[in-house]
C-alpha cells in the first residue's frame, strides 16, 4: 500500500491533478466477532472488501489497512466527487446480508479527504481518519467529508 499510494500522489502531484483517500471502518466490528465469532468476522471482512472493490473505479486502489478498516485511494477525484461516490458505497453495503442464516447488516463509518499541497502520504491518511472518527463519533453508518 504504501509504495503504491506514494506513487499515486507523486503522479497526482506531478500532473496537478485532484486526488482523494478514503477511510473506511466496518461499525461495532468487535461486536460482529465477540457474538458471531472470528469465522463469521473474517467473512464479513471478505464480502465488505468485495462490496468495496465491486463499487469501486478499476483505477481506484483499495487496501486492508488494518482490523476492521480499509483505505482507498482515489486518482483524478475531488473530494466532493468522491463523497458521493462513498455515500452510495455506504448504502449499498448497509442494504446488503452478509451472512442469510444470521440475518447480519453490517455499517461502515467513512472519511474522505483531499490531497493539499505539500500533504505527504501519512499526512493524507491523518486527514482522512480524522474524518473517519467524526463519522464514528456522529453516531456511525455515515459519510464524513
Amino acid at each position: 500500500f504504501t509504495e503504491v499510494s506514494k506513487h499515486i500522489l507523486d503522479l497526482a502531484k506531478r500532473e496537478n491533478k485532484p486526488l482523494s483517500v478514503v477511510m473506511i471502518d466496518i461499525d461495532n466490528f468487535k461486536n460482529i466477532n465477540d457474538t458471531y465469532g472470528h469465522q463469521v468476522g473474517d467473512y464479513v471482512l471478505q464480502q465488505t472488501a468485495k462490496v468495496i472493490q465491486n463499487t469501486v473505479r478499476k483505477m481506484d486502489f483499495v487496501a486492508r489497512y488494518g482490523g476492521e478498516e480499509f483505505v482507498l485511494v482515489m486518482p483524478f477525484t475531488k473530494k466532493e466527487d468522491a463523497c458521493k461516490r462513498m455515500e452510495a458505497l455506504r448504502k449499498r453495503i448497509s442494504s446488503s446480508r452478509f451472512c442469510e442464516e444470521k440475518n447480519l447488516h453490517v455499517t461502515v463509518s467513512i472519511g474522505v479527504a483531499e490531497y493539499k499541497e505539500s500533504m505527504t502520504i501519512n499526512d493524507f491518511i491523518n486527514e482522512a481518519d480524522k474524518k473517519l472518527y467524526k463519522a464514528k463519533n456522529e453516531g456511525r453508518n455515515r459519510v464524513v467529508c
